[in-house]
């Protein structure tokens, strides 16, 4: 299996348990308690979520730091050099952020640790 096939799975098998949770609990009524299939999926997607969104974090974070170790600084380049470095710092950012509080009902970040806090709360999550 090439590491590009693996990749692609990954992502096809995260879309297709996104969207299993969506439809059969996430847009349930929030006043039903938690059945235990569900409780179960929405733990495993904390878990998978975390390790794939962690991964990521670390790696753009260890290819800025190596891309702030390794530039050259010039007079001319800098700016560039320095840009870079915030890009990637403000990725690895983001990624650690949705890996621990995942996205919350609105587009930016404003809800996502309060819809968190309520998800924890529903499935009996300690962490």
């Amino acid at each position: 299996m090439t590491p590009e096939f693996a990749f692609v799975a990954l992502l096809a098998g995260m879309g297709l348990f996104t969207v299993a949770w969506l439809v059969l609990y996430e847009w349930r009524a929030k006043s039903q308690e938690a059945s235990t299939p569900e409780r179960v999926l929405a733990g495993a997607w904390l878990v998978v979520r975390r390790l794939v969104l962690f991964f990521v974090g670390l790696v753009f974070l260890l290819a800025t730091l190596y891309a702030a170790f390794t530039a050259t600084w010039s007079a001319a380049s800098w700016k560039q050099e320095l840009g870079g470095i915030a890009v990637g710092l403000l990725l690895s950012l983001v990624a650690f952020w949705v890996g621990i509080y995942g996205a919350g009902r609105r587009r930016f970040f404003s809800d996502d640790r309060k819809v968190h806090n309520e998800r924890k709360e529903r499935y009996g999550w300690r962490w």
